[in-house]
Parts: C-alpha cells; structure tokens; sequence
C-alpha cells in the first residue's frame, strides 16, 4: 500500500464523498443549534435566548431571536441537502459573524463558556 497516494492523492469521488460529509455534519450543527433555540434539542427555549438578547440590550430581541433561529435551521438544512447552498452559508454566515461579534465575544464555541 503506498501510503503516500492515501494521504496526498485523492480522486474527483473521494473528494464528493469528503464533501458531502462535511456539509452534512455542517448542516447538522446549525440544525441543531437553531432547534435548541426552540426547546426541541437540549434545555434552551426561545424566551431565553431572546430575554439573553435583550440583557446585552439589542433591539428587536424577540425578532432577532426568531431571525436568528430561522437563518441556523433554513441555513443548515439549505446546506444539508446541498439546495441554494450559497444562500445557506450565507445565512449562516451573517448569524455567526454576529453571534461572534456580540454573543460570544470572549467566551469561546460554547455560550455555556459564561462571556464576560
């Protein structure tokens, strides 16, 4: 077995194969995130995440809690079944970007991480 044509050499297959792992585990993730928002995967509800909005004082919080839940569930299952991927990750996108800006700011992967 040449161990180098494993590791550094791949086909037009294994490649469609390596992606669609990767976008199905990527969808999953946001599919999962947006549900716990709803109360569906984990202990999260939708009246927490937005009371949490509303304590870094955004405006619109309940809008933006639904905005945000929206844009991971569309967005992963977008992604997931490989439709309208662009608009998916874009979706996605913009909520991390703001998730990353103003919720998680400080506090790593996990809000679970208590942000200062």
């Amino acid at each position: 077995m040449n161990l180098h044509a494993v590791f550094f050499e791949t086909t037009p297959e294994l490649f469609n194969i390596a992606t669609l792992v990767v976008r199905i585990f990527i969808g999953v993730c946001f599919v999962i995130h947006g549900l716990g928002k709803l109360g569906i995967v984990g202990q999260g509800s939708m009246a927490g995440f937005e009371g949490w909005l509303k304590s870094l004082g955004l405006p619109f919080a309940a809008a933006q809690a639904r905005m945000a839940m929206l844009c991971e569930v569309v967005g992963g299952i977008l992604i997931i079944l490989g439709l309208l991927t662009r608009v998916g990750a874009t979706l996605c996108l913009v909520t991390m970007i703001v998730a990353g800006l103003i919720g998680h700011k400080g506090g790593g992967y996990l809000i679970t991480n208590t942000p200062p």
